[in-house]
């Protein structure tokens, strides 16, 4: 009787464009990319020296996901989660502040543009107003 082995996963790319290379070099692809991309203190690193198999590359893959994984940065805790929305939260408030202040500002400058006491404050120069000297308080 024989025994059934394990049927290749199509999610790793068995199938199609890279199932039609020849496993030989398939094998030595997956193989250079876990020796890049597992790093040598990782116990998956073990999956290099696999037989050339179907099975092995399929046990690469799960390897570089294994590994991928662990060298994943952890979830942020809940209350750095809140100091970071509060923080986006301020910023919000201070652009929409900006914003605000940029369109008064336009509006008080259209307004001295086209309004004649502005106009007439404009015309006035420093030199026109001598300022008297002080007397001595001696």
């Amino acid at each position: 009787m024989f025994s059934v082995g394990r049927v290749p996963r199509p999610e790793f790319g068995h199938i199609g464009l890279n199932g039609g290379r020849p496993l030989a070099v398939r094998f030595e692809e997956i193989r250079a990319r876990a020796a890049r991309e597992i790093p040598v203190d990782d116990p998956d690193r073990g999956c290099i020296n696999l037989m050339q198999s179907e099975a092995s590359i399929d046990l690469i893959y799960e390897a570089l996901e294994r590994s991928a994984k662990r060298r994943a940065p952890p979830e942020p805790s809940k209350e750095l989660r809140q100091a970071w929305n509060e923080l986006s939260a301020m910023q919000r408030n201070y652009n929409q502040y900006v914003i605000r202040l940029k369109e008064a500002q336009q509006k008080y400058l259209w307004r001295a543009q086209t309004d004649w006491k502005h106009q007439l404050l404009r015309s006035l120069r420093p030199e026109m107003f001598p300022v008297t000297p002080l007397m001595s308080t001696d």
